[in-house]
């Protein structure tokens, strides 16, 4: 069974007050209970906190547990330092007044607390001092630091307009180039349209030539393909009194025959 030390509520409506009570775990709130051992009293001013101290202790003891809010209450009375002291063998308040061991004096606490205050406060002064000197050290430095800073931001802007004036100088000594360079390839067209022009002159003028004398093959064509029809109209022109002259003979052969037969009759 697991044990627990929490609270179990008790009182008037609107005016609650707790027993500390050890109980089963797994009951509920306002169930069964062990053994009180302690009552608390949250209305009043101050709060109201009895504790049975040896019966907590004796159920701590046996493995008993406790709540959060039954923890901050053992804590504010001492009951957990007790239990703590118990727990690594240290001897407690009560024993060590009851084996003679005396607290030590206020007075004499105050009187080492004096030379203790008065090296603190030689020691804070002189943390305040090296502070100080720290500061103004660092002061120091910021300042070295910004004067560097504001040199070198001067020099660097010195070689910004000494680079800039390199350029403008390069510019310029650039400019007659550019100007040479921009008429030259303005140039270039006019000289390539040219020289294309001079390359096709030659074409258009075998071209020309071409045509020119495309007539005269043509008319050498006809004349030549007229040549052998008026060659053979000569021929058949040549040919045909002779062609005549044959039917002529032919002709008159055929009446010699006629006379000679009409003869021989």
């Amino acid at each position: 069974m697991a044990v627990r030390i929490r609270l179990r509520r008790i009182g008037k409506k609107n005016h609650p007050c707790y027993r500390l009570a050890v109980v089963d775990s797994r009951v509920k709130r306002d169930g069964r209970f062990v053994e009180f051992v302690g009552f608390y009293d949250p209305m009043t001013s101050p709060h109201t906190i009895e504790l049975k101290e040896e019966r907590i202790i004796e159920w701590l003891k046996m493995g008993a547990l406790y709540s959060d809010t039954v923890g901050s209450l053992l804590r504010q009375e001492g009951v957990l330092h007790r239990w703590h002291e118990l727990r690594t063998g240290q001897k407690p308040a009560e024993e060590k007044e009851a084996q003679g061991e005396k607290k030590p004096d206020k007075a004499e606490t105050v009187k080492k607390k004096i030379p203790a205050a008065a090296k603190d406060k030689d020691t804070a002064q002189a943390v305040e001092v090296e502070a100080a000197k720290k500061a103004e050290a660092a002061k120091e430095v910021k300042a070295a630091k910004e004067k560097a800073g504001k040199v070198e931001k001067a020099e660097a802007a010195k070689e910004v307009e000494a680079l800039k004036e390199q350029a403008k100088a390069v510019k310029e000594a650039k400019g007659p180039k550019e100007e040479a360079k921009a008429v030259k390839e303005t140039k270039q067209p006019e000289e390539e349209a040219k020289a294309v022009k001079e390359a096709k002159q030659p074409e258009e003028e075998t071209k020309a030539v071409k045509e020119a004398k495309q007539p005269e093959e043509e008319t050498k064509a006809v004349k030549e393909a007229k040549q052998p029809e008026e060659e053979t109209k000569a021929v058949k022109e040549a040919k045909q009194p002779r062609e005549e002259a044959k039917a002529v003979e032919k002709v008159e052969e055929s009446k010699g025959a006629g006379e000679n037969k009409k003869a021989e009759e």
